[in-house]
């Protein structure tokens, strides 16, 4: 296969949350999850390999579904 790590995050009240993952007892640390916050609540790319939040271990970008977006955003 890939041999990369995934987690989804979605909307929970008011905020994100791990919804799934691979490998599934995979955890997100205190930068990677301020890196999703960013990058969900600006739509663009944050954490790995990007200026903004570099020390996150993985890079994250939005996804966003229904009436505010409907495909997935290219790093900027």
């Amino acid at each position: 296969m890939l041999k990369v790590r995934v987690v989804m995050l979605l909307p929970e009240n008011d905020a994100i949350a791990v919804k799934a993952g691979y490998p599934p007892e995979d955890t997100l640390g205190e930068a990677d999850l301020a890196a999703a916050r960013w990058a969900w609540q600006s739509d663009r790319a944050a954490g790995r390999g990007r200026t903004r939040l570099p020390g996150a271990k993985r890079l994250f970008l939005a996804y966003a579904y229904g009436p505010r977006r409907r495909r997935v955003r290219r790093p900027r």
